[in-house]
């Protein structure tokens, strides 16, 4: 089954799309953290262990809850447009 090619603006008011989008997003963005606090342990000769539980607080936490709050404004939109565009 070939793949239908979507634009930018196609994708932005596909509700599937959108799903898609954050549901990788948010594991995305804690698998970076992780890394990046990896990194940033041994690069300070502190233990990742020390680290992790104030990242994931200060910085895991708030940027989840803002993408999760952007992902569902945009799957929101993308539905309004949807069902506006069946009415049509």
């Amino acid at each position: 089954m070939a793949r239908k090619h979507m634009t930018p603006l196609e994708r932005l008011n596909d509700p599937n799309e959108i799903l898609k989008l954050f549901a990788f997003m948010q594991p995305a963005s804690l698998v970076g953290g992780i890394l990046g606090t990896w990194i940033k342990s041994s690069a300070s000769n502190e233990s990742f262990f020390e680290i992790l539980p104030q990242y994931l607080l200060f910085g895991w936490v708030p940027i989840a809850i803002i993408l999760a709050v952007v992902g569902i404004l945009l799957f929101k939109r993308a539905e309004r447009k949807t069902v506006k565009g069946q009415r049509d």
